[in-house]
């Protein structure tokens, strides 16, 4: 029940960014989108929660040796693993003349971070703080953004963007808080287990 009520917030807040960035933000620009590519673009995501929400989550191999990795070697790599996704996106464009290369690159760096996950979701003791552990390094890239965004970015754009970091830094207090709550938890499943 509760995936459902998430689905549905999850769609309601992407409609309405799609009709808040897609058609209303640069309106007063004279930016027209095209509607072949919001609508692709739309299909995609329909499609990725469609899958999402009938995937089973793995459950770890018994036949598996080796433990799940590290929180902390999680959060690094996901911390890693935004950094290049950003500058793939960011940056490649303008490195690389050919546009095909920086798609190439994001998909297979996709491709690649997902196979690894789910390898490593098949090992003993894989559960949520992993998965917590991998959220907290993506959302660590944007913490570190805020400040670069908040003073040098936005200021110029004529945006107030005054509380960015405030904003970013509450969010990484909640995961941080959470991973506590989560803790216990799982001491008291590795101990049921035993």
């Amino acid at each position: 029940m509760l995936k459902i009520h998430l689905s549905i917030w999850l769609a309601l807040i992407s409609l309405f960014s799609l009709l808040l960035f897609g058609f209303l933000e640069f309106r007063k620009q004279g930016y027209t989108p095209p509607p072949l590519a919001y609508f692709i673009a739309l299909t995609l995501a329909v499609a990725c929660v469609w899958l999402a929400l009938r995937m089973r989550p793995s459950s770890p191999s018994t036949s598996s040796t080796r433990n799940a990795p590290r929180l902390w070697q999680l959060r690094l790599l996901a911390l890693a693993t935004t950094i290049l996704f950003f500058f793939d996106l960011w940056a490649m464009p303008n490195l690389v003349p050919f546009p095909l290369v920086p798609i190439a690159l994001v998909i297979g760096l996709v491709a690649l971070a997902t196979w690894v996950l789910q390898r490593w979701a098949r090992r003993a003791g894989w559960g949520a703080q992993h998965r917590l552990a991998l959220a907290f390094g993506v959302i660590t890239f944007f913490v570190l953004l805020s400040p670069l965004t908040e003073f040098f970015v936005l200021p110029h754009t004529g945006k107030n963007p005054a509380g960015l970091i405030v904003v970013e830094c509450l969010f990484l207090l909640g995961l941080i808080l959470l991973s506590w709550r989560i803790r216990p938890r799982r001491k008291q499943v590795l101990a049921m287990a035993a």
